[in-house]
């Protein structure tokens, strides 16, 4: 909600998508989901989820 309006109607996920829904309601996004983007990797929503991506990452660059 911001304003008393609600501003996103989804899945925590889904949220994690929409980027510019966290910037617009002035949160802060957690840590390891900052830390996703700063390295261009999609936003993760836990450490394991990070750790699973950039594991993705150093294979793909590995191959390609």
């Amino acid at each position: 909600m911001e304003h008393g309006k609600v501003v996103f109607d989804g899945t925590p996920r889904a949220l994690f998508e929409r980027i510019e829904v966290w910037k617009s309601a002035g949160l802060k996004l957690p840590q390891i989901a900052e830390l996703s983007l700063e390295l261009n990797i999609h936003p993760a929503l836990s450490v394991e989820e990070f750790v699973g991506r950039v594991k993705e990452v150093q294979v793909i660059g590995a191959n390609g």
